[in-house]
């Protein structure tokens, strides 16, 4: 039965800051009432030149953002406290420590850990994350379905495997910061030189903390408490706490999205305000979708231009092409491009990413697909059956993307043409044209499933 004392005094304090509820809560969570200052020290708002200080000590900050959380709340769940999202680090005005940790550890993971290192965490949290949810007489399966239906904005129109991996993602995140506030190993071992070293010397402290603290872990180990899998972890949270990252470069990865992760795209666009009389700057950001479908639109034109040898330089076809998607997009939907000018000094750093995205996003899909002309063939066609794509249409190992990825990336090249339109470019007329791009998912799904069925029915 779980019971609180409220006549202990720990108890008392823990409830005269905080509440019954919160403090039930907390007891709940971990089995035990945790220390309340070290809980407080976590969990207390603070300002943001101290934030910057935090995520400086565990990722190079200089290689990330961070904005108000109020540029995404229109598609987050109300009750959002953080996020991360394409190199940028999403916060309250005054945000806590755990929060802060959290979403440092999602762009550590994101970014400066390698894929290798990726597969062996995900299947590691799955293993613990299937053990945990066994006691409450759960599967992952059900715990996803769940977790989909509480955060419908955030797991919408996702494959399962992302599902899983962003599942398996948020287990390990909030297994690093209940491991600064409550129970890691490491933390002991820190807490035990700390006390020891006014006693017997810095030196000798830190070697008797090492032993206790290997004793501790053998003896969870003997015990069946501590598994390879939670150690694998452990050492992982250890190298984040110990500024492995601090100083890490960026990894370059790629979303199943089809195109590489990248920062939203965030325009000011100037307008005339006939109430003010005056010019003002409106702050236009893009949605992740809006996003992908920029880079999609802008690598197609790219791609053309290179078909009819036009614009020879990539640096400079990849100019032409951000300058003519601006062009088409504000001929074909004026409202929303209306008066954003990408050769504004305002603009200048949004675009100089933009340009950077677009790069890795034509890199990769070169390093995949041959183009000739507008079409794309692939040289390797052996496969009339999904199961050389995948194991089922809804059952995919979510650590193996090779065949997947490739799909894919063939159709995030597909789409309804929405506007053509006559360019001359270097004394040449060229048709360009823009896409509604499909949902890459969705028709991922639908072929696999048809090419799955058609192969068992014949």
């Amino acid at each position: 039965m779980n019971c609180l004392n409220l006549e202990d005094r720990d108890v008392k304090q823990w409830v005269d800051n905080v509440g019954l509820v919160t403090t039930y809560a907390e007891f709940l969570k971990n089995g035990y009432l945790p220390d309340y200052s070290q809980w407080k020290q976590y969990n207390t708002g603070i300002s943001m030149e101290e934030t910057r200080d935090v995520l400086n000590s565990i990722l190079p900050l200089d290689k990330f953002q961070i904005k108000p959380l109020t540029d995404l709340m229109d598609s987050l769940p109300l009750e959002t406290v953080g996020a991360y999202l394409n190199q940028v680090i999403y916060l309250t005005e005054n945000p806590s420590k755990s929060e802060i940790y959290e979403e440092g550890f999602h762009a550590i993971f994101d970014k400066l850990v390698t894929e290798e290192d990726k597969q062996v965490l995900l299947k590691a949290s799955q293993s613990l994350l299937a053990n945990r949810l066994k006691k409450q007489d759960k599967t992952i399966n059900s715990y996803l379905k769940e977790i989909e239906s509480k955060y419908l904005e955030v797991y919408n129109n996702q494959s399962k495997e992302d599902k899983l991996k962003r599942l398996f993602e948020e287990e390990l995140a909030g297994m690093y910061v209940d491991s600064l506030q409550y129970n890691n190993p490491f933390i002991y071992q820190k807490n035990i030189k700390d006390t020891l070293k006014s006693v017997i010397g810095e030196s000798l402290a830190d070697k008797v903390s090492q032993v206790l603290t290997k004793l501790f872990q053998l003896f969870k180990s003997l015990f069946k408490m501590y598994d390879r899998e939670r150690q694998t972890i452990d050492l992982f949270f250890k190298e984040i706490n110990e500024g492995k990252y601090k100083n890490a470069p960026i990894i370059k990865g790629y979303n199943s999205q089809t195109v590489p992760f990248t920062r939203l795209l965030e325009l000011v666009a100037e307008k005339e305000s006939k109430l003010l009389k005056k010019t003002v700057n409106v702050v236009k950001v893009f949605t992740p979708e809006q996003t992908q479908s920029a880079i999609r639109n802008i690598g197609a034109i790219y791609f053309q231009l290179e078909s009819e040898k036009l614009v020879s330089k990539q640096e400079d076809r990849i100019n032409k092409a951000v300058e003519l998607y601006f062009e088409l997009m504000n001929e074909y939907n004026s409202g929303y491009y209306k008066d954003i000018n990408i050769d504004s000094d305002k603009n200048k750093e949004a675009v100089d990413y933009l340009k950077q995205d677009i790069k890795e996003y034509i890199d990769e899909f070169k390093s995949i697909v041959d183009f000739d002309s507008d079409v794309i063939e692939s040289e390797e066609e052996t496969s009339n059956s999904f199961n050389d794509y995948e194991s089922s249409a809804d059952e995919k190992d979510p650590f193996d993307s090779s065949y997947s990825r490739q799909l894919k990336l063939r159709i995030g090249k597909t789409g309804r043409v929405v506007y053509l339109k006559q360019k001359q470019i270097e004394g040449k007329d060229v048709y360009l044209k823009l896409i509604e791009s499909v949902d890459v998912h969705k028709t991922y799904y639908a072929i696999a499933d048809f090419l799955f069925w058609s192969n068992v029915i014949t």
